[in-house]
């Protein structure tokens, strides 16, 4: 555990330290892989007792510490349309207004399941609530952080971030029935855990920050 969470903040330290150069994290990456699989061996556990452990820890750090650390990366960018921090504004207020959307349009509407085998309270008609608040998020994003962007592009890229934070959102219900538990924590009593708070979020950053660098062309 302790190597888990050293081998997160030299990945971050990394992201930011290299402003977008990926091999500083690639390096980190790769010697962390190296260093916990060591770690395992050392103990004497044989393979398969090994690599599980080795898997989950390294699952860790691509899905939480690199998906974060794009973020401080587009956090410390500049566009032509405005700071990178204007950017995780606008994420943010995608991914949530595309949470409040599919909550209360799935609990009036909801009648079909969406994934009754991974969130059986998930439906089809919120989805599609969710997908309207993204629209909305796009309007509101684009009255209070991104003036000079273009609607009909944040519309396109609200709707990929809100398609890709739902998948996030199915894909941490799917983890925590693989762990067989009900919230990923405690520290947020009747939230399900810290992470149901961002799974949405952790999903769109990569999209995020693929959508400010490589077709907005940060520097």
């Amino acid at each position: 555990r302790i190597s888990g969470h050293g081998s997160s903040i030299l990945l971050v330290a990394s992201l930011y330290g290299s402003r977008g150069n990926p091999w500083a994290a690639l390096l980190v990456l790769v010697t962390s892989c190296l260093l916990l699989f060591a770690l395992g061996l050392r103990r004497g556990n044989s393979l398969p007792t090994v690599l599980p452990g080795v898997a989950a820890t390294v699952l860790g750090l691509l899905y939480v510490s690199l998906t974060l650390g794009l973020l401080v990366v587009v956090q410390t960018s500049a566009t032509s349309l405005g700071p990178g921090k204007y950017w995780i504004f606008f994420l943010l207020l995608v991914v949530w207004f595309g949470d409040t959307g599919a909550y209360y349009v799935g609990r009036a509407l909801g009648r079909h399941p969406l994934a009754p085998l991974i969130s059986p309270k998930k439906t089809i008609e919120g989805a599609v609530g969710g997908l309207l608040g993204n629209v909305l998020a796009a309007f509101v994003g684009r009255q209070i952080f991104l003036p000079d962007a273009r609607l009909h592009q944040l519309l396109a890229v609200s709707i990929v971030l809100g398609v890709v934070s739902q998948i996030g959102d199915l894909s941490e219900s799917a983890l925590k029935r693989g762990a067989g538990v009900k919230d990923s924590s405690n520290l947020l009593p009747g939230h399900g855990g810290m992470l149901d708070r961002i799974d949405g979020v952790l999903f769109a950053s990569p999209v995020m920050f693929g959508y400010v660098h490589f077709v907005l062309g940060a520097h």
